[in-house]
């Protein structure tokens, strides 16, 4: 049997250690959370704002969890990270989150909940902070946390001013988005993601929302619940 000379054995051995370890590398993904009224950037506390239903409307708070996110690999395999990840629009230092340890890759696709799945939508569930308390969904309602909170204020109509409350929550109206040609690419220095809110788009797509004739306080509304659900799953577009 024709031995193998040892200087080439061992360069064969270094390219295998070498290419297990490049397959290995990993990065961390940064998720950054904007927020727009269409192309406007979000001036609070001024009803300057106009939805689908016609109302000129103002935003006062936006607050909200990201779940269960998933990231598709170009070969079609996936990563996952639960979170949850809570976003403040008032609070810049909840607009960033960390996907750590994602492996060296190109990545096609994202998928995450707005909101909580049913196994972490219990009541005390979440660590006992000033976020996730204020976030909290009342026991008497249902128990767990609130998927979303929009609230502000719309002329009805003007000048005379209304409040409104777009709290989202109950495990039926989980919303789902999915972010399609991604073009994620991530090296082992890591990698932004830029995701952006548009707030008109919870009002528009599939169902126009109407303060009036839908409600503006809607806990215990579910068909409104419903409907608001629906509008969310296209609020998310890459930047």
């Amino acid at each position: 049997m024709r031995r193998v000379p040892f200087f080439v054995f061992a360069f064969l051995l270094s390219t295998t250690i070498f290419s297990c370890k490049k397959e290995d590398k990993t990065g961390h993904v940064h998720l950054n959370f904007t927020h727009k009224v269409d192309n406007a950037a979000i001036i609070t506390d001024s009803i300057i704002y106009t939805n689908a239903a016609g109302y000129n409307y103002s935003i006062t708070n936006l607050n909200y969890y990201i779940s269960g996110v998933v990231l598709t690999n170009e070969d079609n395999s996936t990563l996952t990270f639960d979170g949850p990840f809570y976003v403040d629009l008032e609070d810049a230092a909840t607009h960033t989150h960390e996907l750590i340890d994602v492996p060296v890759a190109k990545y096609k696709s994202i998928r995450f909940y707005i909101g909580l799945d049913a196994a972490k939508n219990v009541s005390y569930s979440l660590p006992s902070t000033n976020a996730n308390n204020n976030m909290a969904w009342p026991d008497p309602m249902g128990g767990g946390y609130h998927f979303m909170k929009l609230e502000g204020y719309y002329f009805n109509p003007s000048p005379t001013q209304s409040g409104f409350a777009m709290h989202l929550g109950k495990n039926a109206n989980l919303v789902t988005c999915t972010i399609n040609n991604l073009g994620l690419e991530l090296d082992d220095h890591g990698a932004e993601l830029n995701l952006v809110m548009n707030v008109n788009e919870w009002f528009t797509n599939p169902n126009t929302y109407d303060f009036q004739m839908d409600g503006t306080s809607i806990m215990t509304n579910d068909a409104s619940l419903l409907k608001l659900a629906q509008n969310g799953v296209d609020v998310f577009t890459k930047e």
